[in-house]
């Protein structure tokens, strides 16, 4: 296995159970810690991993736009999935997240490329849809 298809592997092992692994912690362990943790911790190692690209991206104008977008993303995302798994429980908030992940992708290629998704996505997103409502129930 080459490092790119490892470090993909090992990022999913590591994302899909995060939920659980915050769960175990102590009750007085507030989400909005564990979401500063992880930001704090992964935020640091993503810098170190990627800070060439990062530093000549700061540099550039448009691109610096959208990373600070990026930033912004990665600064809620923790803060609010934590905060998600706290109120509704792991296996809700997991399905939830890995369910409206495509829905998101799509809004934003049509948004900005104006490309619509296909028949069998919009089947597939819409089992995924039916299936998270069925949940929240």
């Amino acid at each position: 296995m080459n490092r790119a298809a490892l470090a993909l592997v090992l990022s999913s092992i590591l994302w899909g159970t995060t939920g659980t692994a915050a769960s175990l912690l102590p009750a007085d362990v507030s989400p909005i810690a564990v979401g500063s943790a992880t930001m704090g911790v992964g935020g640091v190692l993503l810098f170190g991993i990627s800070m060439r690209p990062a530093i000549s991206a700061l540099q550039d104008p448009a691109a610096r736009r959208w990373l600070l977008v990026g930033a912004g993303g990665v600064v809620v995302y923790p803060l609010a999935f934590y905060g998600a798994m706290n109120l509704a429980g792991v296996a809700i908030g997991n399905v939830v997240a890995l369910g409206s992940g495509p829905v998101f992708a799509a809004f934003f290629e049509w948004a900005w490329e104006r490309r619509r998704p296909g028949r069998v996505w919009v089947a597939c997103t819409a089992t995924a849809i039916v299936g998270i409502g069925l949940l929240a129930l």
